[in-house]
C-alpha cells in the first residue's frame, strides 16, 4: 500500500526450494539503539510511513491484557466513509472474533498462499479494500508487525575509508516460528532473502535490509500476512487471516504465556484465589461505575489499580462495538465488566479477579489527512494513536526505557485511515525537461479507499459521494460531501462475544461490497 511512494529498489532472488514452517514478528515500544538510520520507526525515505514502535526479540514482544475491547466510530470516519465504511470495520471485525481460544487454535486450518483474492474491477480502478487494511491495524494493535521485519539491521557503522558511502552493516533475524520458537527466515512457506539498500547516494542517512522472496517467481506476490501493511494491492481483498498471523496470535495471547507486565490502568484487581484449576475468562457486566470486589481466599483482600505480576495470556480478543456520540462530546454510561486471568504469586499459580470500568471507547475509528509535506513527503494509508501510553512493568509509560521487558500495549487507540482521496503523483524538472508534471502523464491515481470482496457487486468508493461512473470518466473532484451516520449516545450493544448491534443507530457485521 504505502509502497508506492518507496524508493524504486532493483532487488536481486536467489533460487531454492520452499519450506512449510511458519514465523511472525511482534513489536514493542522503541529501544535506543533502534533509531531512524536503521529504519526504525520514521521510515520514510523507504516506506514513506512512520510505525508506532520496533520489532523485537524473542521474548520481548508487546501484547494487550484485556479480553475485551469495546469500538466506535467518530463523526470524521462517518462523514468520510458512512454506513458502508462502518460495515467494512464491522465486517474485519467479525474475522477476528471468529477466532477460537488461542490454546485451541488449528494452524493447518488457514491458508498460506492465496488468501489474498483480486476483485478486477477493483484493480483495473486502482482501489484498496478498506477491510482488509483494518484487518492489518487491529493485527498491529494486537502485536503482530509482519514481512517488512524478517531482517532488520542491528547497526550501520561507516570506518574511515576513501570510499564514498562505505559501510559495515550487522543484520538480524526478527521472525521467529511460532511452535519451536526459532528464528526463522520463513513467512508462510515463503524463503525469504535480504538485500541490504543504503540512502546514502540519494543524501538520505538511512540504511535497510529489504526481504525479497528467494524464489524470484514470487516477487509479484512479495508480502502475503495480513499483519504486513506492504501486502495489499490494487484490487486485492484477504479471504481471512493467514496461517502465520494466525500463529502469531497463538504465541501472543495463550493463556501459559506468562509474561512480567501489569493491569491496564482501568482494569483493577480484586481477590486472588490460590485455585489452579481449568482457567477461563468469565465476564459480567453492568451498566454504571461499580467497586470491584475484594475478593476472598488466600488473596489480598484488596482493590489493586495497575498491579505488575507475572500474568498468563488472555487465550481471545473479543472486539464489541459501542454507540458513541461523535459530535456533541462523550456522554457516555460507564461499562462495568469482571473478568479473571492466570497469575504467579509465590511461585504458585492463581487466578486474579479483574473489574474493568469503560468511560470511553476502547479503539476509536477516524479519518483524517495522512500525508506529510515534511522531507521526504510520507503517505499513510492509515495511522494508530495511542490514546495512553505502554504499560511497563506496571509504569505507564510513553517511551522505552531502562531493561527491556515485555510491553502490554494499552487497549485505547485511535486508528485514523486516510480521507485524502485519490490524488495523481507528479514529479519532473521544467528546466531540464525531464518531467510528468501535467495530469495525463501523472501517476494516476496514487490511492483510493473501495470496499469489496469476490462476488459480483460492484465496489463501494469512499467517500460516500464517489461513484464508479466518475472514476472511470476520470473525472477527479475532490472529497465531495459525504453523508455520515450520526449515532447517539453509546451504550454497549453486547458483552457476550459478539459484535451485532441492537438497538438504534447501530450496523451489524457485513461485507462491504
Amino acid at each position: 500500500m504505502s509502497r508506492i511512494l518507496k524508493v524504486a529498489v532493483c532487488l536481486l532472488g536467489l533460487a531454492t526450494t520452499v519450506g512449510k514452517v511458519s514465523a511472525f514478528s511482534g513489536w514493542a515500544a522503541a529501544e535506543g539503539w533502534q533509531t531512524t538510520d536503521l529504519d526504525y520507526v520514521d521510515r520514510r525515505t523507504f516506506y514513506g510511513e512512520f510505525e508506532r514502535g520496533a520489532t523485537k526479540n524473542f521474548g520481548e514482544f508487546g501484547r494487550l491484557n484485556v479480553p475485551i475491547l469495546t469500538y466506535a466510530f467518530d463523526e470524521a470516519f462517518l462523514q468520510y466513509y458512512g454506513a458502508k465504511g462502518e460495515q467494512a470495520v464491522d465486517s474485519a471485525i467479525a474475522t477476528l472474533n471468529a477466532l477460537p481460544p488461542a490454546s485451541s487454535i488449528d494452524l493447518s486450518r488457514y491458508l498460506t498462499q492465496g488468501n489474498q483474492q483480486i476483485n478486477y474491477s477493483a484493480q483495473a480502478l486502482g482501489l484498496f479494500d478498506l477491510k482488509s487494511a483494518v484487518m492489518g491495524a487491529l493485527l498491529e494493535h494486537m502485536g503482530l508487525i509482519g514481512e517488512t521485519h524478517v531482517y532488520d539491521l542491528r547497526f550501520r557503522y561507516a570506518p574511515a575509508s576513501t570510499i564514498a558511502c562505505y559501510f559495515e552493516y550487522a543484520v538480524i533475524n526478527r521472525n521467529f516460528d511460532p511452535q519451536t520458537f526459532d528464528p526463522t527466515p520463513y513467512v508462510n512457506g515463503t524463503l525469504y532473502s535480504y538485500q541490504i539498500v543504503d540512502g546514502c547516494p540519494i543524501g538520505k542517512n538511512v540504511g535497510d535490509a529489504f526481504e525479497q522472496p528467494a524464489d524470484t517467481s514470487q516477487s509479484a506476490t512479495q508480502y502475503t500476512a495480513v499483519a504486513t501493511k506492504e501486502a495489499i494491492m490494487p484490487g486485492g481483498f484477504f479471504l481471512n487471516l493467514t496461517r502465520d498471523d494466525v500463529g502469531g496470535i497463538r504465541y501472543l495471547y495463550r493463556k501459559n504465556n506468562y509474561e512480567v507486565e501489569a493491569l491496564d490502568p482501568e482494569a483493577a484487581a480484586g481477590g486472588i484465589s490460590s485455585s489452579s484449576g481449568g482457567w477461563q475468562i468469565v465476564v459480567t457486566t453492568n451498566l454504571g461505575a461499580t467497586t470491584p470486589s475484594t475478593g476472598t481466599g488466600n488473596g489480598t483482600g484488596t482493590v489493586a489499580t495497575n498491579l505488575p505480576g507475572i500474568y498468563g495470556g488472555v487465550e481471545k480478543i473479543t472486539y464489541v462495538k459501542v454507540h458513541y456520540q461523535s459530535l456533541f462530546g462523550s456522554n457516555m454510561i460507564p461499562v462495568t465488566y469482571n473478568y479473571t486471568m492466570p497469575y504467579v504469586t509465590n511461585g504458585i499459580l492463581a487466578q486474579v479477579g479483574i473489574t474493568r470500568t469503560v468511560t470511553q471507547p476502547d479503539i476509536i475509528f477516524s479519518a483524517g489527512d495522512l500525508i506529510s509535506n515534511t522531507a521526504p513527503p510520507s503517505f499513510n494509508a492509515y495511522i494508530l494513536n495511542p490514546l495512553g501510553g505502554y504499560v511497563v512493568d506496571g509504569t505507564l509509560q510513553t517511551s522505552a526505557g531502562g531493561n527491556v521487558v515485555s510491553s502490554v500495549f494499552t487497549p485505547r487507540y485511535q486508528i485514523t485511515f486516510n480521507s485524502v482521496g485519490p490524488f495523481d503523483l507528479n514529479l519532473g524538472s521544467v528546466e531540464s525537461g525531464f518531467s510528468y508534471l501535467d495530469q495525463n502523464n501523472g501517476f494516476y491515481p496514487v490511492f483510493w479507499w473501495g470496499s469489496f470482496d469476490g462476488s459480483t457487486n460492484a465496489p463501494v468508493l469512499f467517500p460516500t459521494g464517489s461513484s464508479i461512473s466518475a472514476l472511470e470518466s476520470q473525472i477527479l473532484s475532490g472529497p465531495g460531501s459525504g453523508s455520515g451516520q450520526i449515532l447517539g449516545s453509546w451504550n454497549p450493544v453486547n458483552l457476550v462475544n459478539t459484535n451485532a448491534a441492537s438497538g438504534g443507530g447501530g450496523t451489524g457485521a457485513g461485507g462491504g461490497g
